[in-house]
């Protein structure tokens, strides 16, 4: 099905939570439409800084970043045993605020971790 370019999917999936559930989310065809949708319900919350979940986030995190000119930082989800060798790329600052930007949630558990 097809509402304003977001395509929605209906399955029936095992969730990280090791639980099955029938569920329906969506998947954007246009990730900068979904990033100028969730800055307008997010603008006016006081962060510092952005960060994508890993991986699906990313894209819609970098358009935010870059749409609405504020820094942002990635997570990696599995340090490389190279390069920077860093969980964390990106310039931030403790005692910086952070607005985790995610696609889907529903337990958080991917987020905690």
């Amino acid at each position: 099905m097809m509402a304003s370019g977001i395509v929605f999917l209906c399955c029936n999936c095992c969730l990280k939570a090791r639980h099955a559930q029938s569920l329906s989310c969506s998947v954007p065809i246009f990730p900068v439409q979904v990033s100028r949708m969730m800055w307008a319900q997010i603008k006016d919350l006081n962060f510092d800084i952005m960060c994508g979940v890993p991986y699906t986030a990313l894209p819609i995190a970098t358009c935010m970043s870059l749409g609405f000119g504020l820094p942002m930082v990635m997570r990696r989800k599995e340090v490389k045993d190279y390069g920077t060798k860093k969980a964390i790329e990106g310039a931030y600052s403790a005692g910086q605020r952070c607005l985790i930007v995610e696609d889907l949630v529903t337990s958080g558990a991917s987020v905690l971790e």
